[in-house]
This record gives structure tokens, C-alpha cells and sequence, in this order.
């Protein structure tokens, strides 16, 4: 088998798995990804977290990309892992398409309440 030349970043980004190859329902995996966001004090933590960069995330919001704080599921390789089994991360889904894309950090980061994206953080 010839070798794969390296076209550049993108190559190194792994697919992202279906739910059906983590062994887990979309539910629960889905629960387990928000069990794992940061809860903040003074907000309810069914509904409000942050991500690790520090962006809201609302649970009813997953997966909209029209909503300031939709968020999406890091998957496999791309999940830290904690003795060996893979850990599914809640981020809000501009800084899940910055981290897909590998091209900087973190695009949105939370000002007070309100979600800010990079050219409003100035």
C-alpha cells in the first residue's frame, strides 16, 4: 500500500465516529458530555454551563449553530480519555468547529452573561 502524502492540518483531524461506535445511545452520551461541562454557581445546571474555554452552553440548545449558546459533543480521538475509556466534551459550537479545524484557539469566550466571538473580544 503506497504511502498517504500529508496535505497539511486537515489531514491530522480524525472522523469524528458515529454514537453507535462509542457503544453508547445518543442520550447518554449526550448526558455524559454535559455532566462534564463546568457547572457555575447561582446558575441551574440542567440548563447552564460553561465549556472549558469559558463559553455559555445551554442544554437545549444542542447542536443550533443559530443559538449564542449551542454547543456540540468533541468526539474519540479528539476527547481527552480518563483511564482509558473516552470522555465526550460539551463545547460551545464555535470554539467545536475552531478546535474541529485546528486552526487557532479558543474562538467564543463568555463576557459576564454574554457569549463574545473573536472580533467583539477587543
Amino acid at each position: 500500500m503506497a504511502e498517504r502524502q500529508k496535505k497539511g492540518d486537515w489531514d491530522e483531524i480524525p472522523a469524528v465516529p458515529s454514537v453507535d461506535d462509542a457503544h453508547m445511545k445518543q442520550r447518554e452520551w449526550e448526558d455524559l458530555a454535559w455532566s462534564l461541562a463546568d457547572a457555575v454557581a447561582k446558575n441551574d445546571p440542567e440548563e447552564w454551563r460553561k465549556d472549558e474555554f469559558g463559553a455559555w452552553i445551554r442544554r437545549s440548545d444542542h447542536r443550533r449553530r443559530d443559538s449564542e449558546f449551542g454547543w456540540e459533543i468533541l468526539h474519540r480521538e479528539q476527547m481527552f480519555r480518563q483511564r482509558g475509556k473516552p470522555m465526550p466534551r460539551a463545547m460551545h459550537w464555535r470554539n467545536f468547529c475552531d478546535r474541529i479545524g485546528a486552526c487557532r484557539g479558543a474562538a467564543t469566550r463568555a463576557n459576564e452573561l454574554r457569549n463574545r466571538a473573536p472580533q467583539e473580544q477587543a
